[in-house]
């Protein structure tokens, strides 16, 4: 289990790793953390608008609130993936992170633009389950 160091996805991991009887390891890695908003990171979940708005027009546009884009997200969680795939050969990994992580690597590897996730993705509920893979 590889989790964000965010305390409400470690607990998440946890009430995980108990209810089925996981004795491995739980891992914190950054690469699983929330996206970086900017100058609106740590307000109200109401201000992200603005940058989901300015995703769809460019990714300058999201930069001009200091944001992380979600082609940003998209390489690190890519980057993530592939080395835990060649650490973890053959093994089944669970990623524990934040909705918006979630649904860019999901528009990425269906193809999609990833500034396109919140069109396009159905949105993750908390503690919702979804298999992904590489193209």
């Amino acid at each position: 289990i590889y989790t964000s160091p965010f305390a409400r996805c470690v607990d998440s991991a946890l009430t995980f790793a108990d209810e089925y009887g996981f004795s491995g390891d739980i891992v914190t890695r950054n690469e699983l953390g929330e996206r970086y908003f900017g100058i609106y990171n740590g307000s109200t979940t109401d201000h992200y608008q603005t940058i989901y708005t300015a995703d769809l027009k460019s990714p300058e546009e999201s930069r001009l609130y200091e944001a992380e884009t979600p082609g940003d997200v998209l390489k690190r969680m890519l980057w993530l993936i592939k080395e835990l795939e060649s650490v973890e050969q053959d093994k089944t990994i669970l990623m524990i992170t934040h909705a918006d992580v979630g649904e860019i690597i999901q528009a990425g590897l269906k193809g999609l633009p990833p500034e396109t996730h919140r069109l396009f993705i159905p949105k993750l509920k908390h503690g919702q389950l979804r298999e992904i893979g590489l193209i």
